[in-house]
């Protein structure tokens, strides 16, 4: 039963000095002044060791950290309220703490200074504390999508609200960078430790949930604004449908559109929307790979050294007086070759394409040299003369009525005495 007696006890205490601790966690961070109507509220206290002192030189008591969050708990709606405001003020009170930490510091105040530096452990606790809460109300939301209110139209009014909540706040979080904070701790050990790192940290990891949350309550605000739509939809099909049950016969036409309800005749143009993830942190370094890729494909072409480069010069040399000499086809050339010698072939017996092929220094297809043996034939001086006869040395082809194979061309020299 001593434990029963000891928790009533310490409960009767809470609400006997009920006004003081309210005062001192919500006006003044948990700190009791020791002055002469508070003498015996703090004495009280200490019996049940709901508050503290850190120095018996000190002139003021801490209220235990157990009572504060009991206070923190009961006051979380108001303060949620008052959420981004609560921060703004707690880094007021820390810079100006922080000035009076300096101040005595570069004085030699020791005594002083011990008190500034609780007053910045206190303040730097509880912003740490805040926005911690800031940030787990936003993800509270992201949970339980507004269930609590059944209205859809209410639960779109919620999302939005959290939507703008978020995003003043995350405007807060980019004041705190780590350029204010390094000028805020100077050089000051004590001050680096717990703002650039200690604040820092949890301005960090808060920011970032909070992009995570506002980016989600984006998705959700999209998904119950579909809802909201695909159930007007339905309302009004259901209501056509119902009408056409009270009214089997009925057949709409032109003549009824203005007597028609406002809700049956509107019509709009259905949008389609897509807004990339830029402020999720999960995305960061995808869209951030994908940023360097276009950048480097675009400095190529607007670096101005680039740009107005001239281009190199090329020296040009004078040919409009010379002579170039065309190499003639290998082809052409043994073709000219034999027959200049074919005159003299001639004369004694028929001569033969194929065999004249074999002494010349050309690889061709024996058919493809007997087309341009023809060929160069039918558009010479030969062919027009009487000096050389062409004939085809050629069998029929069996199976083939009326064609003919040519193995050969033959030339004759052509005799006038005849």
């Amino acid at each position: 039963m001593a434990r029963y007696d000891e928790a009533a006890r310490t409960i009767r205490m809470l609400d006997k000095h009920c006004d003081v601790l309210s005062r001192a966690c919500i006006e003044n961070q948990g700190i009791i002044v020791d002055e002469q109507d508070g003498e015996k509220a703090i004495a009280d206290l200490q019996a049940h060791r709901l508050v503290f002192r850190l120095d018996e030189r000190d002139s003021y008591v801490q209220v235990n950290r157990v009572v504060s969050e009991l206070f923190h708990h009961a006051t979380q709606n108001y303060r949620r309220r008052l959420s981004s405001g609560a921060v703004d003020d707690l880094f007021d009170q820390l810079k100006h703490a922080i000035s009076g930490y300096l101040a005595t510091a570069d004085r030699g105040l020791m005594r002083d200074q011990k008190v500034y530096e609780s007053e910045i452990q206190e303040i730097v606790a509880h912003l740490i504390d805040t926005l911690r809460e800031i940030t787990q109300r936003f993800a509270g939301y992201v949970r339980n999508e507004f269930s609590m209110v059944s209205d859809l139209s209410q639960r779109i009014r919620e999302n939005e609200r959290a939507i703008k909540e978020a995003s003043q706040l995350n405007d807060l979080f980019a004041t705190l960078t780590p350029d204010v904070l390094s000028e805020l701790a100077r050089s000051d050990r004590l001050l680096s430790h717990l703002l650039k790192k200690v604040l820092g940290r949890a301005v960090g990891s808060c920011a970032d949930e909070l992009h995570d949350a506002l980016h989600k309550l984006r998705e959700n605000l999209t998904k119950l604004q579909d809802d909201q739509r695909y159930r007007e939809h339905n309302e009004l099909i259901d209501t056509l449908l119902q009408h056409y049950q009270r009214n089997p016969g009925y057949q709409p036409g032109l003549e009824h559109y203005r007597s028609i309800p406002r809700i049956f005749r509107s019509a709009e143009r259905l949008e389609l929307k897509a807004h990339p993830p830029i402020d999720s942190p999960s995305e960061e370094r995808v869209l951030s790979d994908i940023a360097q890729q276009a950048l480097a494909r675009i400095a190529a072409d607007e670096q101005p050294e680039r740009r107005h480069q001239e281009p190199p010069l090329v020296p040009v040399k004078d040919c409009r007086d010379g002579v170039f000499l065309a190499e003639p086809e290998p082809v052409e050339q043994a073709l000219r070759q034999m027959f200049e010698i074919l005159p003299q072939l001639a004369e004694q017996q028929p001569a033969s394409s194929l065999a004249c092929l074999s002494y010349l220094d050309l690889e061709i297809d024996p058919e493809l040299w007997l087309v341009c043996v023809a060929d160069h034939y039918a558009n010479s001086d030969y062919a027009k003369g009487d000096q050389l006869s062409m004939r085809f040395r050629e069998r029929p082809l069996p199976g083939y009525s009326g064609n003919h194979m040519v193995e050969d061309i033959e030339f004759r020299l052509v005799s006038h005495g005849a």
